[in-house]
């Protein structure tokens, strides 16, 4: 009988350790994957704490109810694509007009003509698949292609395949279906404005992009500025007595003069129903800024003043201006009445988005500046790059708050652009033309 119990709780020993070493043997997938054992006990969950830190469930083996949970760090400022953007909008959660195909096998195209198009040899389409997270469409550098990707860096799609070489300027409207392109012809000289209409592929046809058909504008239009309902924008066309400004909607209708000028260097700013004109900067010339009466009458803003730049409120309401020289660079914020505020940081206007409401300012404020040159001129022609910080100021009171100094990331920043929601802040870094994303919301609000 004891003969008999001993072979028993040999039998067990063995089974035993046979048990242990096989379970954690094969708990091991090869990716550096935890203990099933651990999985039996779900330690340290979800955790919303100061540093963004949130805890991610894999899936499970498949066959398996095991879960293996790990931690990520979040990051609110992140590339949202390493192509050259020239232009960029934020469309709403969840927009996916455009069906496009996964491969680019094979493609025909004809340069600059606006009618061109891509034929794709694949089956397989592949719409864009976020549905709650803003989209950034941009149009890419030197081809004109249009793509799509979320503001955190995921689901990238091209969307056309009209090519539009030696593209260096798009600004979007119509929701983002439409676009004028803007790029130096082969002269060198001439500067072509083109407006385009992005159309997608005819009903249940796969394996094609869209394609951007429209027409061309003047030649050699100077400045160009979309209105913030993307429905108008506003050009100046040069005449042999200056210039003129001329407004238009985007399907191309509408064209009507708006005011006239016998001075012709000006740069426009489109803000609802307040377009304003500013004398294009020169850190030694005293510049001017008007807004342009219904009757083409210009009322001064604000004037004398070296360098300035400005950049208006979307109600009309303030002016957030800088005053600029050898070495110097000076933030202001006009109110209604006339008075100015002189901010606590320094960076040019254009540097800087609006909130909707015309209640917050978000700029991007260099951390240092080259006391050997003269502003903007130095900037505006190359011969310096920002290393920018991003700040937040209260337009009612001018208090300014540091929200990132971008981990001296080295990013030089302009076109910034807000989602409709002022949730995200999308910039380009001006030294390589990538785009960026910056998650606005409180830490308990973000997610991967």
């Amino acid at each position: 009988m004891k003969k008999f119990i001993w072979i028993i709780v040999i039998v067990l020993i063995v089974v035993g350790f046979y048990w242990f070493f096989f379970a954690m043997n094969s708990s091991q997938n090869g990716n550096g994957g935890v203990s099933s054992l651990k999985s039996l006990f779900p330690f340290g969950g979800a955790n919303n704490n100061s540093t963004g830190t949130i805890a991610n469930t894999q899936a499970p083996v498949q066959g398996s109810n095991e879960q293996t949970q790990i931690t990520a760090s979040y990051d609110p400022l992140i590339q949202i694509s390493t192509r050259a953007s020239v232009g960029a909008t934020i469309l709403l959660p969840g927009y996916a007009s455009l069906q496009v195909t996964a491969s680019t096998s094979s493609s025909t195209s004809t340069k600059n003509t606006g009618t061109s198009t891509s034929v794709v040899q694949s089956n397989t389409t592949n719409p864009f698949l976020g549905d709650t997270l803003p989209i950034v469409r941009f149009a890419e550098h030197g081809t004109g292609y249009i793509y799509d990707v979320d503001v955190r860096g995921k689901n990238e799609t091209k969307k056309t395949g009209t090519t539009i070489v030696r593209v260096a300027e798009a600004y979007f409207g119509d929701a983002g279906n439409s676009v004028i392109f803007r790029y130096l012809k082969n002269d060198n000289a001439t500067i072509e404005t083109y407006l385009g209409h992005i159309v997608p592929p005819a009903l249940g046809t796969t394996g094609q992009f869209a394609t951007i058909k429209g027409d061309f504008l003047p030649e050699n239009i100077p400045s160009i500025v979309m209105s913030p309902d993307q429905t108008s924008f506003a050009y100046l066309f040069a005449t042999n007595s200056g210039v003129s400004g001329i407004s238009m909607s985007t399907n191309g209708l509408n064209k009507k003069q708006l005011f006239s000028s016998s001075f012709d260097e000006w740069t426009l700013d489109l803000k609802q129903s307040v377009l304003t004109a500013t004398t294009k900067p020169a850190g030694d010339i005293p510049g001017y800024a008007y807004s342009v009466l219904s009757s083409g009458i210009f009322q001064k803003i604000i004037g004398g003043i070296n360098g300035l730049t400005t950049n208006i409120s979307p109600d009309g309401r303030l002016l957030l201006y800088a005053t600029s020289g050898k070495n110097n660079i000076g933030l202001f914020l006009q109110h209604q009445n006339g008075d100015s505020t002189k901010l606590s940081i320094a960076t040019l206007p254009e540097k800087c988005v609006w909130n909707k409401s015309s209640t917050t300012i978000y700029c991007a404020v260099p951390i240092s500046l080259d006391t050997s040159l003269t502003y903007p001129d130095a900037w505006y022609q190359g011969l310096t790059s920002f290393y920018d910080g991003i700040w937040k100021i209260d337009a009612n009171s001018g208090a300014t708050t540091q929200l990132t100094d971008l981990n001296s990331k080295a990013i030089d920043i302009e076109n910034l652009i807000l989602d409709q929601s002022g949730n995200f802040l999308i910039f380009e870094n001006k030294n390589d033309g990538t785009l960026w994303s910056y998650d606005l919301r409180p830490v308990s609000a973000q997610k991967i």
